[in-house]
C-alpha cells in the first residue's frame, strides 16, 4: 500500500507499507476495505515509540566488590610507588656500598648511586608499560576478576622481595616485576568496572578509581613523616604489599 502526503510548509514524503493477510482473507478483501490515506496517516501519528526503562541505580554485591577491589589495589600501588621514591637513593647507596662499589653509603650524590637509581626506576616504568598489555591478555583468557587478583599478588610479592635484595641488580629485577603488577592492575581494574558496572555509573567510578593512587601517595607521605628512617619506611612498604596480597587472595 503506497501513498504520499505533505505537511504545511514541508515537501511531500513518501511512505510504503506492506500489509500481510492470510491467503483466504486476501481473496475476500475488497478495495473499499482499505483505509483512506488520511485515516491511515492519523492512525500512524497516534502510535507512541516504545521507551526503554531506566537502568537500575542499585549495584549488585559483585559490582560493589569489584569496585572496592580495584580501588584498594590502585591505592596500594600509589603507596608503593611513592614510598620507594622516598627511599630509593639511600636504599641503592647501601646496596652499592655492601657490594664494594662505592666507599660510603651516605654519599647520595655519587654518580653510581644516581645512575643505578635511574636504571631501577626506568625498569619499574618499563614493567608498568608491559604489565597493562600482558595482564590484559591474561584477563581475556582467565577473566577480569582473576587477572585483577594476579596483578595485586604480583605487585605485593615482588615489592616485599625488594626489601631482601642483596644487590642493586636484584632490586632492579624486583622493581621491574612489581611494575608489571602495577601496570596490569590499572588496565584490568578499569576494564573490569567498565564491563560489569551499569552504564550511568561508569564515568563516576572511573573518577573515583583514579583517586585511589592519589590517596596512596598521601598515605606514603604521612607514613614517612611519622616513621622516619629508611628501614621503617621500607618496612611500611612491605606491610602495604602484604595488605595488597591479602586483598588479592580475598577478592
Amino acid at each position: 500500500y503506497h501513498f504520499s502526503y505533505s505537511r504545511q510548509g514541508q515537501p511531500a514524503q513518501q511512505r510504503s507499507v506492506t500489509l500481510h493477510f492470510e491467503a483466504e482473507r486476501l481473496a475476500r478483501i475488497e478495495v473499499g476495505d482499505l483505509p483512506s490515506e488520511r485515516d491511515f496517516v492519523a492512525s500512524i501519528s497516534r502510535i507512541k515509540p516504545a521507551t526503554k526503562p531506566a537502568p537500575p541505580l542499585e549495584l549488585t554485591p559483585e559490582q560493589r566488590k569489584s569496585g572496592l577491589a580495584a580501588w584498594l589495589g590502585w591505592m596500594f600501588d600509589g603507596l608503593d610507588m611513592h614510598l620507594y621514591g622516598l627511599v630509593s637513593g639511600p636504599f641503592v647507596a647501601i646496596l652499592l656500598h655492601e657490594q664494594g662499589l662505592i666507599e660510603s653509603s651516605k654519599n647520595l650524590a655519587d654518580k653510581m648511586v644516581v645512575e643505578r637509581s635511574g636504571w631501577i626506576q626506568a625498569a619499574m616504568l618499563f614493567g608498568w608499560a608491559l604489565g597493562g598489555g600482558f595482564f590484559g591478555r591474561v584477563g581475556d583468557m582467565l577473566g577480569r576478576s582473576r587477572a585483577l587478583s594476579l596483578t595485586i599478588l604480583t605487585y605485593a610479592l615482588f615489592t616485599g622481595l625488594a626489601y631482601f635484595a642483596q644487590s642493586w641488580w636484584q632490586l632492579l629485577i624486583f622493581r621491574f616485576l612489581a611494575g608489571l603488577g602495577i601496570g596490569g592492575e590499572w588496565a584490568v581494574g578499569s576494564s573490569l568496572l567498565s564491563e560489569t558496572w551499569p552504564k550511568r555509573w561508569r564515568p563516576w567510578i572511573a573518577a573515583v578509581l583514579q583517586t585511589g593512587v592519589n590517596i596512596g601517595v598521601i598515605l606514603a607521605g604521612l607514613a614517612a613523616a611519622a616513621l622516619g628512617g629508611m628501614q621503617n619506611i621500607v618496612a611500611a612498604g612491605v606491610v602495604g604489599a602484604l595488605a595488597g596480597g591479602c586483598l588479592g587472595l580475598f577478592f
